[in-house]
């Protein structure tokens, strides 16, 4: 089985941003009987301005990449200059919101971004909106594809969270990224994604990543994961896939002192978490950062061969028949279910040691070296 997104799926939105996007000067086309438009940002007069191509031709256009998109999301807080796109951005924005989420999840994080920027609107989002039309005209073969070839008891739930750290410069807040999909040797179906700015500042990055896994298990692993028994009959098991190895040692034992202001600050409970990942109907596991899907839900990218990966890795690809056999490669996730130690490429164990176990010279145990006093330091001086 096969799916594809159908081309309305973000042609209409385009279609319509582009006859609202560039409003000056416009006149009739004889020859395409459409609207020749000025762009306001590139001062190109053509019908390709007015869906944002720009200088570039309907030939020649290239994919611009998302570092360049959400390059302006460094807005110098002292501009305060109202775009000339304000009293549309809500409905542009939306239109984009409603293609990101039905077939284009590499959109999602931008749009995000700029949805926050609708009671704000200024010159720079007028920038930023047109930079994103021309990514989406230049990528528009692009299709967020799924492919199934098992059967249902063989499939296994994957919930995938991320988060960056300090990734707006304007409030220096972190952004959540979940990719919820069903896996299996010959099956990768994407069914959520989201990316969402948090509510609150993380101290650091594994309090970024725990707010993300926290939400994701929360509001859409467990809800889903209702659908999922329902459909094979038997209560399922939902995999978390996580790359930080700080978040996953606190998850496992339930314990950090440097996180008590969590629950105030971003309303999550570490305690709520390790319960939750004690019962069999939950499941951790350590995940490669180059396996870790919602990685483009959180950040930026400046690099295009990773740009493309990270679009691979979410199953958008472009028109036609993709390459299979690639996509299955890159989507085997037998290692990681199976918490292969290899992958991990020599760093350190991240089983929690249980009471049972001996203690770690040095760790306060009952073999533990014992504490140099005061004055056997000033003998030592003497």
């Amino acid at each position: 089985l096969f799916f594809s997104t159908p081309t309305p799926a973000y042609a209409i939105p385009l279609r319509l941003v582009g006859s609202e996007m560039c409003i000056r000067d416009s006149v009739c086309d004889p020859v395409t009987d459409g609207p020749w438009v000025q762009c306001p940002f590139c001062n190109t007069r053509s019908a390709e301005a007015s869906v944002g191509y720009g200088k570039d031709s309907v030939v020649e256009r290239k994919p611009m990449s998302l570092h360049e998109i959400v390059a302006s999301n460094q807005l110098d807080p002292s501009e305060h200059v109202r775009g000339a796109l304000a009293d549309d951005a809500a409905s542009l924005v939306m239109q984009l919101l409603f293609a990101a989420r039905v077939g284009r999840f590499d959109l999602l994080r931008i749009v995000g971004i700029l949805a926050s920027r609708i009671t704000k609107w200024t010159t720079d989002c007028d920038k930023q909106l047109h930079r994103l039309m021309r990514y989406v005209s230049g990528t528009f073969e692009m299709r967020q594809i799924g492919y199934a070839g098992d059967n249902l008891d063989d499939l296994a739930t994957l919930l995938f969270c991320d988060a960056d750290f300090a990734g707006s410069k304007t409030d220096m807040r972190s952004t959540s990224g979940v990719f919820l999909a069903l896996s299996g040797p010959s099956t990768f179906w994407p069914v959520i994604a989201v990316s969402r700015r948090q509510d609150a500042v993380s101290h650091s990055t594994p309090e970024a990543e725990m707010v993300a896994g926290a939400y994701g298990v929360r509001q859409k692993g467990i809800p889903f994961m209702n659908i999922v028994d329902t459909i094979q009959e038997r209560k399922a098991v939902l995999h978390m896939c996580e790359d930080n190895d700080a978040m996953i040692l606190i998850t496992r034992s339930g314990r950090n002192p440097t996180m008590r202001h969590i629950g105030r600050t971003h309303g999550i409970s570490v305690s709520w978490m390790h319960e939750r990942f004690q019962q069999d109907c939950n499941a951790l596991h350590y995940c490669p950062t180059l396996q870790q899907c919602a990685d483009i839900f959180t950040k930026a990218f400046d690099n295009r061969d990773k740009w493309a990966h990270a679009l691979r890795t979410i199953n958008v690809v472009p028109t036609g028949q993709p390459c299979i056999a690639e996509l299955l490669e890159l989507h085997d996730f037998a290692r990681v279910l199976a918490d292969d130690p290899t992958l991990r490429k020599g760093k350190q164990s991240l089983e929690v040691p249980s009471a049972d176990d001996p203690p770690v010279l040095g760790t306060g145990g009952d073999h533990s070296l014992p504490p140099v006093s005061y004055t056997h330091l000033r003998a030592h001086e003497t």
